[in-house]
């Protein structure tokens, strides 16, 4: 009679075979990572690129001016210079956030041709809450709102922008956070003063304004702007949009990079941004952001 030999693996070849396949999940999973960041990443820039479309479609029927950045203090013949505006309009209203003058924000006044609240929120960012708002049991459902339109082109006519191929009109300028029922502009209009306000190359935005900075615009998120990767997706005022790496010399406080391609000129070593580049128009004494001002050449 013959004996039957069962062989079975020894201790040393079951850790070699668990070791080779933790070496090849190793190499996998960034892999995996990267290709859902990319897939990600694609469906936000079309997103994206469909909200600036509702841009064109509003200034289509306002004779080719853009959507207001700053909502109306009707109350003060000025402009709610911060504190951005509720979206959608009236979900809880207060003294500050008014339906009627909210509803005048490019986040609610482009909404009819957009149609969709969720192209303005890129997915897994961070969402903070607005002190003061109700959100316990708010008077209908707010949405949570990530990008920001350039401030700078508020109430500003189109067939004024000098180049509208390059010229950024919305873009992820809260970086990765979003806002919980509140739409921004980033930079902003410093409108300080009274009666209409608008970019101006040589001044500041309102006749009756003025201010010890020389400022034009203002400028304050706190967060890294690497969204994805080391950048983030820009919509340009033709409704192209591009990714752009941000920040190549982050943690440096020397100014570097160029203002045609990065808004910032100084960041730290997360990628959030220290300082803006700014540009005087000739002699003017007031100065904008370079890379938002509707008259920029961007180096052409």
């Amino acid at each position: 009679m013959k004996s039957s030999i069962r062989r079975a693996f020894t201790l040393i070849e079951l850790l070699v075979v668990i070791a080779i396949i933790a070496i090849l999940a190793a190499m996998l999973f960034p892999v995996y990572a990267q290709a859902k960041e990319s897939a990600k990443k694609t469906t936000v820039l079309s997103n994206m690129k469909q909200s600036g479309m509702s841009f064109m479609m509003y200034a289509s029927d306002n004779d080719d001016v853009l959507p207001l950045g700053l909502t109306p203090n009707s109350a003060a013949n000025s402009w709610r210079r911060t504190g951005g505006h509720q979206v959608p309009a009236g979900w809880s209203p207060t003294t500050r956030y008014i339906p009627a003058e909210d509803a005048q924000g490019w986040a609610n006044s482009t909404h009819p041709y957009r149609k969709s609240w969720p192209l303005l929120m890129v997915p897994g960012v961070q969402v903070d809450q607005i002190s003061g708002l109700n959100y316990t049991n708010p008077a209908i459902r707010w949405e949570d709102e990530s990008l920001t339109m350039n401030g700078l082109l508020h109430g500003y006519s189109m067939t004024a922008i000098t180049s509208p191929s390059k010229l950024s009109l919305l873009w992820q300028g809260w970086g990765k956070l979003a806002h919980a029922g509140v739409a921004y502009v980033n930079p902003r209009l410093n409108c300080r003063g009274t009666g209409p306000c608008v970019f101006s190359p040589s001044s500041y935005p309102q006749p009756d304004m003025t201010d010890s900075s020389s400022r034009g615009d203002e400028w304050n998120p706190g967060e890294t702007m690497w969204v994805f990767g080391r950048g983030a997706i820009f919509v340009a005022s033709d409704t192209s949009a591009k990714f752009r790496r941000l920040g190549a010399s982050a943690g440096s406080t020397t100014p570097s990079g160029d203002p045609a391609t990065d808004p910032y000129s100084v960041y730290l070593a997360d990628g959030t941004p220290d300082e803006m580049w700014r540009c005087y128009l000739g002699s003017a004494p007031v100065r904008y952001s370079c890379h938002f001002r509707p008259d920029y050449d961007f180096g052409q």
